[in-house]
């Protein structure tokens, strides 16, 4: 597989995540800040669009590498997080 296959595999997962979080919490509101989640979910989908943007513009393989690591940063994260939530019961 190459890089950048991946990278683009790895965005497309990230946008599909987040419409799935977004699809989520517009079903079902939980609470007064459902807004700011929705908000903050947005504002990791446009970087991660302009991160996409970007690498392939350049096209180097080592924009690929990078971009593969800013990309999977937000997942990372959120898997992170909610693992961390199973914990605490």
């Amino acid at each position: 597989m190459t890089l950048s296959r991946l990278f683009w595999i790895v965005v497309g997962s990230d946008v599909l995540f987040a419409l799935m979080l977004i699809s989520s919490v517009a079903a079902h509101p939980r609470g007064q800040f459902d807004g700011l989640q929705v908000l903050m979910v947005l504002v990791f989908t446009a970087l991660i669009c302009v991160i996409a943007g970007v690498v392939a513009l350049i096209r180097k393989p080592v924009a690929y590498q990078i971009g593969i690591f800013l990309t999977a940063i937000p997942a990372l994260l959120f898997v992170l997080g909610y693992v961390m939530s199973l914990g605490r019961g």
